[in-house]
């Protein structure tokens, strides 16, 4: 057939990559393999043998002419052997079969009626990777998008994304106004683990991280001349969390210890203990009863769902300290008598 007969109308694959190769081959031994074209002569598949012919200066190319019951999906069945899709283009496939759903009937892990479940089928993809790269794209970040082409990790930019989208979130939430004597923070410290020789920073799926810079650099809410912070660390964030509390005005006083429960686990003993640094500035003894009661060190209560605080830890501020109280970075219900600031309330 003509090339110049072949239709070649709006194609998903924006990356056609080195076309050299193809063309030394074609030149050694000709084309081995056709186009693939529809009864009306629309192109499917073979976009990049076509560019290579013609920059090749040929007017003719070998042709199948197949009746398809959608051009999309023939597109698809013959470049999945070829050279994979992106992510961004497997979504404007899945868009485009949301536009022509009614043209065919793929079956589907459920009904085969919702598109992204079609879509799923047809690309080999989860429906929850479509997802993830979706709206890794709408998001809109131009060197994002390309790394995950580029890579083809899903995961590591759809992380991005909700971190930067939380980030946003929590910029747009005001602290509370008003003077504060306790301040008790649980910072999304950006801290991983090491697993079989990897080091893996999985709590990134839960919440979005800070560095450490962000967190030192947080605008705190007004505090009280006198006034004292309540700091969760880990093993790994001890030192770390010693420079947030002096970053953010405090004199370090003392660490109590939270043991979640005995016995080890995998990942080691820093998985059944964390730390609550307590920080002061000005007189603690006008924020911190005494009582002539020692501060316990060390305290007992098992963990509960992730990232919950335990209640005896809020019990223990409610007892032994005055003045207003706020919870940074809050998750879960408020508690009367606190004012909360976070995006998880």
């Amino acid at each position: 057939m003509k090339i110049s007969q072949i239709k070649i109308g709006n194609r998903f694959r924006k990356d056609i990559g080195n076309l050299e190769s193809l063309k030394d081959s074609i030149k050694e031994i000709g084309l081995l393999q056709p186009v693939v074209v529809d009864e009306n002569n629309n192109l499917i598949a073979g976009y990049r043998r076509i560019l290579a012919c013609q920059e090749l200066g040929k007017e003719d190319i070998l042709v199948n002419a197949v009746n398809l019951k959608d051009v999309l999906r023939g597109e698809y069945d013959e470049n999945t052997i070829r050279k994979e899709f992106t992510p961004t283009e497997n979504v404007a496939i899945w868009e485009a079969i949301e536009k022509r759903t009614s043209r065919w009937d793929t079956p589907s892990d459920s009904d085969g009626v919702e598109p992204r479940q079609k879509a799923a089928k047809l690309t080999g993809l989860s429906t929850d990777t479509l997802s993830k790269i979706k709206q890794v794209v709408e998001f809109g970040n131009e060197k994002l998008i390309k790394e995950m082409d580029e890579t083809g990790n899903v995961d590591r930019a759809y992380k991005q994304v909700r971190a930067e989208r939380v980030k946003a979130e929590t910029k747009d939430v005001p602290i509370p106004e008003g003077k504060y004597s306790v301040i008790y923070a649980d910072p999304p410290w950006n801290i991983g683990s090491m697993i079989l020789n990897k080091w893996e920073s999985p709590l990134s799926d839960k919440y979005p991280t800070l560095t450490l810079e962000e967190i030192k650099n947080l605008t705190l809410p007004e505090m009280a001349k006198d006034c004292v912070c309540f700091l969760w660390a880990t093993l790994t964030t001890l030192p770390d969390a010693l420079g947030v509390l002096d970053s953010w005005g405090f004199k370090y006083y003392i660490t109590l210890t939270w043991d979640k429960g005995n016995g080890w686990s995998m990942g080691g003993f820093h998985r059944k203990t964390e730390f609550v640094l307590v920080g002061y500035r000005g007189n603690l003894s006008k924020t911190v009863k005494q009582e002539g009661k020692y501060i316990p060190t060390v305290f007992f209560e098992k963990k509960s769902k992730h990232s919950q605080k335990p209640e005896i830890m809020y019990k223990f501020i409610e007892n032994r300290t005055m003045g207003n109280k706020i919870e940074l970075f809050a998750r879960g219900k408020p508690r009367v008598g606190w004012t909360f600031w976070g995006n998880q309330i």
